[in-house]
């Protein structure tokens, strides 16, 4: 249920200087929908929100792993499982006040993945000829830029 990750986390806490923030990391998927109820829902339980803390979403860059297990069809499911619910809270806060809570928590975005690995693979394809995301049904990852251009967009 993630109480040993919040024991440790919050042992970090005590460990930075006064005078000083701290940023903790933590990873958002895009596996499902449901994903970012369940870490508000940690978040609170746990009552991780503490001054001087601020959090940053890794969104790791896993579409063949999420693919291979079923979680996702085309790269558009993670797109809409990492921001439709942010979309959702944000302009309706009741929906999910955990999760509304977590976002003012939130001080940004990161795009992480196996830094050894070539970002100028694309499959064979352009960059320029790949295909929108819900039409991205193949079984290789796009290469960072894609990742990039609808992150970010």
């Amino acid at each position: 249920d993630g109480r040993y990750l919040a024991e440790l986390t919050k042992e970090s806490f005590e460990i930075r200087r006064k005078d000083c923030g701290k940023e903790i990391r933590i990873s958002v998927y895009g596996k499902s929908l449901q994903e970012w109820s369940d870490l508000a829902s940690w978040f609170k339980r746990y009552e991780m929100s503490t001054f001087g803390v601020r959090w940053l979403v890794q969104v790791p860059r896993l579409y063949t792993h999420l693919k291979r297990a079923g979680f996702i069809k085309t790269y558009d499911d993670i797109l809409l499982n990492i921001f439709q619910p942010l979309f959702e809270v944000t302009a309706n806060p009741s929906r999910d006040l955990d999760l509304h809570f977590l976002l003012q928590q939130v001080g940004g975005f990161d795009c992480v993945g196996d830094e050894a690995e070539s970002h100028g693979t694309d499959g064979g394809h352009e960059s320029h000829n790949f295909p929108d995301p819900e039409d991205y049904d193949v079984d290789y990852d796009p290469p960072y830029g894609y990742w990039l251009y609808f992150l970010w967009a």
